[in-house]
């Protein structure tokens, strides 16, 4: 009986001690919620803080490792020093500083992803996208770029980003209406590499993306656009087709159209894998970097190359 009575004394004691509340009443514990709810505002805005500065320096590190870093070769470093220092010390005539001054100005302005752009725009605006089939056409001609031989690790030939590119967007112009034949032209630039022919490379790989075996048609003599015109022409007429359309890279599209031109032949240029689609406001574009002497490599090599052909009468 006692042990039951002092149960219910400690359960009655416990009850009262539940039922005291604090000096103050309800307001107190308003109060004690408040800043409670102040504490924690202030950590979150704290670590929202925090994780902005952090995306700020992260920010600021890609621009300096994308950008700045790559416009600040080691090996340009000396040179522009030595350039600043000769002017400061006027050693050497004006006509000499002049002499090796200039020609760094120049590199520096062709690494300029804003000429670049201008540059890669002076051939590839002057063909707009295509990426449907006319319904005139009868075949698509597609050009070859690189081709990666096997070797060491590489256990099989590799296609190059260009080649890679016109191989798709002539994917998908040939599942855009009925079967139509599919000519791949190119050859080995050295015969003595190893692995297949562009064009054997490039007809592997459209047979992986739906493409019949007995709808491609193979070019594989040819080492130049020139020759891809020359000898894609021959197989052309050999199977009695006028109506083609002509896939490569938009900045290649220029020069390609000439050639199949001069050897009588009018094809619809379809460009694909444009490099000056759409040009962006910003501080990286007026930041030299390797990629854009790069670019203009490539439009220089075009343009030199047309001339080239135009002298030569094979445009």
């Amino acid at each position: 009986m006692q042990g039951r009575g002092g149960l219910r004394g400690g359960a009655d004691l416990l009850g009262a001690m539940a039922s005291v509340r604090p000096p103050g009443g309800a307001g107190c514990t308003r109060r004690a919620n408040h800043r409670t709810d102040e504490v924690c505002g202030l950590g979150f805005a704290q670590r929202h803080a925090g994780e902005a500065e952090r995306a700020l320096r992260v920010e600021q590190y890609v621009l300096f490792s994308r950008h700045l870093a790559t416009a600040l070769p080691p090996i340009a470093l000396p040179g522009r020093a030595a350039l600043v220092t000769l002017w400061r010390r006027r050693r050497e005539t004006r006509r000499r500083l002049l002499f090796l001054t200039l020609p760094f100005a120049g590199l520096v302005l062709i690494s300029t992803p804003a000429v670049s752009h201008l540059a890669l725009g002076s051939l590839e605006w002057q063909y707009p996208p295509a990426d449907e089939r006319p319904p005139e056409a009868q075949a698509i001609v597609v050009l070859s770029a690189g081709v990666t031989p096997p070797g060491g690790t590489r256990l099989q030939a590799e296609l190059d980003q260009d080649s890679l590119q016109r191989c798709l967007h002539a994917a998908r112009l040939y599942h855009q209406g009925a079967a139509c034949p599919v000519l791949v032209s190119g050859g080995k630039v050295d015969p003595h590499a190893p692995g297949p022919t562009a064009a054997r490379a490039m007809a592997d790989f459209l047979l992986r993306q739906g493409v019949k075996e007995s709808d491609l048609v193979l070019e594989e003599s040819s080492r130049t656009t020139y020759e891809n015109a020359v000898e894609s022409t021959k197989l052309l007429k050999e199977r009695g087709l006028r109506n083609a359309v002509l896939v490569t890279d938009a900045v290649d599209t220029f020069r390609a159209v000439r050639c199949f031109r001069g050897q009588g032949m009018e094809l619809l240029p379809s460009p694909c894998h444009y490099r000056a689609a759409r040009f962006e406001t910003s501080f990286r574009q007026f930041v030299p970097n390797p990629g854009a002497v790069r670019s203009c490599h490539r439009v220089w090599h075009e343009w030199l190359g047309t001339l080239w052909y135009w002298v030569h009468g094979r445009l």
